[in-house]
């Protein structure tokens, strides 16, 4: 309760501006100000583990486990068709999933997955090779960002310019702790053209 009252009445019997609470329960409290005002409100503490929409990444290939840790007589139905409190998610998306006790009341809540796949830019094709024009850029990318990255030609930069070609390897790993480390074969197809813009 806010520190403007002076008394504080809670149905759990405490008077106090805090009040003990126990999953899967209702509490009321009561407050009064130093006009004599009242206020009262009433709090339900949830029973299960709420996901309040949180954003959390995974790597390509992993799994992250949702357990609502929902008690006896609760559903839960998720926008993916899924009717259990468990949910085992592989891909990139909002995860929404309608929780409903014994009563019928019921309350939504959002979990956001992001897979973070560590990749080439250009992307090499299925044998891991590259066509390039001499000095354009390759770029390593993610969906966070990288704590620590190595090319074969020594840069420890998010971009190497290519000038010769031949294998190369780039190791990298994520914020996230997602790994990277891929050979590629590039071919050097001639010289972009440069612009020459007239004043």
């Amino acid at each position: 309760a806010g520190n403007r009252f002076v008394t504080y009445n809670w149905s759990s019997g405490s008077t106090s501006r805090y009040a003990r609470v126990s999953l899967n329960n209702s509490y009321s409290i009561t407050a009064k100000d130093v006009f004599g005002r009242e206020s009262t409100d009433d709090i339900l503490v949830y029973p299960y583990a709420r996901l309040n929409n949180m954003t959390t990444f995974i790597c390509q290939g992993d799994t992250f486990k949702v357990d609502l840790k929902t008690p006896a007589g609760f559903t839960a139905l998720w926008n993916t068709g899924d009717n259990t409190p468990q949910l085992n998610i592989t891909q990139s998306g909002q995860y929404t999933v309608k929780v409903t006790d014994a009563i019928g009341c019921f309350v939504f809540d959002t979990i956001n997955v992001i897979v973070d796949e560590p990749t080439l830019s250009p992307v090499p094709d299925a044998g891991n090779n590259l066509t390039l024009c001499e000095g354009e850029k390759l770029f390593l990318t993610t969906a966070t960002a990288f704590d620590s990255i190595l090319w074969s030609n020594g840069s420890t930069e998010n971009f190497i310019a290519v000038t010769n070609p031949g294998n190369y390897n780039v190791y990298g790993i994520t914020n996230s702790g997602c790994v990277i480390n891929q050979p590629f074969n590039i071919t050097i197809a001639g010289k972009a053209p440069v612009a020459q813009f007239a004043v």
